[in-house]
């Protein structure tokens, strides 16, 4: 992904000390890749509730 595909966001840095203590232990190579599933994940999420009508 070249640099003009990324958005860089802010986090609260306990948010990003638990999140990375998560990601290695779950088997994740970084913070970002577990970030990146969890949004991913989660936005999935989302498109079926407003797919099934559900809000």
């Amino acid at each position: 992904m070249n640099e003009k595909n990324k958005k860089l966001i802010e986090i609260p840095i306990e948010l990003y000390k638990r999140g990375d203590s998560i990601a290695k232990k779950h088997g994740y190579v970084s913070f970002t890749e577990l970030a990146r599933d969890s949004i991913r994940r989660r936005v999935e999420e989302l498109e079926e509730e407003l797919e099934g009508g559900v809000v």
